[in-house]
């Protein structure tokens, strides 16, 4: 049973950007940031990037699979609709 108050996102990673930002395809979040994909450092951009735009600390944030991968999945514990809201409000 998944928890109401948590959601897994599904993130297509784009690292070594010009600037960090995100946009939504097609039910899918796609995150640009400027640190490499070298020895996790993309991983820890992206999720500083989250926790920063949706007002939580990192450590409340984790990868469910596709740590070595450029799609990944994220479980954040709020609810979908909270999320989905927060992003949006977020200036690019």
């Amino acid at each position: 049973m998944t928890d109401p108050e948590s959601t897994v996102l599904a993130i297509r990673v784009h690292p070594r950007s010009s600037k960090n930002r995100h946009a939504w395809t097609d039910g899918e979040l796609h995150i640009w940031v400027t640190a490499p994909a070298v020895e996790g450092a993309a991983n820890k951009a992206v999720i500083n990037y989250l926790a920063e735009a949706l007002d939580l600390p990192p450590s409340r944030l984790a990868f469910v699979s596709g740590e070595t991968s450029r799609a990944k999945r994220l479980r954040v514990p709020l609810a979908e609709g909270h999320v989905t809201a927060r992003l949006s409000n977020r200036s690019q």
